[in-house]
């Protein structure tokens, strides 16, 4: 399936690179909407990981694309980002800075600067970023949403622009726990076209554990020596 209807993202906080329209299916995560980093490729879609050097469309999607559409999500939006994925503030991108919807003047974070910045904003019910030393992580913090870093290799990369293969992972920004964790569970597990997935036990899946308890859990704060 290829996307139709493409146009440029026109928000007010410069969070979504590219609209689309893909074909409607039922699933899992039947209505959610969601979007994918600019260095997911997704099928009819100009590709540019945040930078003017980069024009790619690719004629194929991502696993983590096909997976969500499979399973019934709206993918409808590749959203803005650091350019290639290499800092941490959302002010890089080629495509003009992305903006956080919290705070105004404040930047959102990145590199999935735009990931966090749509959900945050209501564009998006969840969207995915990738993490390579916090690009999930930081903007979910900064944008005020759920961030999720998977275990390494537990989610595929095929499709996907690496900046430290040792490092990546893709997972999904979302508006809460539970959005996070159905995405979650939706993109991981192995797939041979990207080997390095492959060998390890099923993944657990995450949402199993919504309804359990943190009450026997402590939380420790760490104070740097002065």
């Amino acid at each position: 399936t290829t996307a139709t209807d493409i146009e440029d993202g026109a928000d007010e906080y410069n969070a979504v690179r590219h609209r689309f329209d893909l074909p409607e299916t039922d699933g899992p995560v039947d209505g959610l909407a969601l979007g994918v980093k600019d260095n997911l490729a997704v099928a009819g879609v100009p590709m540019h990981c945040g930078s003017a050097a980069v024009e790619f469309t690719p004629d194929y999607h991502a696993t983590v694309v096909d997976r969500l559409h499979e399973a019934g999500a709206d993918v409808t939006a590749t959203t803005n980002m650091d350019e290639f994925a290499y800092f941490t503030t959302g002010e890089t991108c080629a495509f003009d800075p992305i903006e956080n919807p919290r705070i105004e003047g404040v930047v959102p974070g990145g590199s999935s600067s735009g990931s966090g910045a749509a959900v945050a904003a209501g564009l998006l019910d969840a969207a995915l970023g990738s993490d390579t030393g916090g690009s999930i992580r930081i903007p979910a913090s900064f944008c005020g949403v759920v961030g999720l870093k998977p275990t390494h290799r537990l989610v595929p990369r095929f499709g996907f622009a690496d900046l430290a293969p040792s490092l990546d992972c893709v997972g999904p920004l979302a508006r809460d726990v539970e959005t996070a964790a159905r995405v979650h569970d939706t993109i991981a597990g192995p797939h041979p076209r990207d080997p390095s997935s492959m060998g390890g036990p099923a993944p657990p899946a995450v949402a199993d554990g919504l309804d359990t308890s943190v009450d026997r859990f402590s939380l420790g704060i760490i104070e740097p020596a002065m």
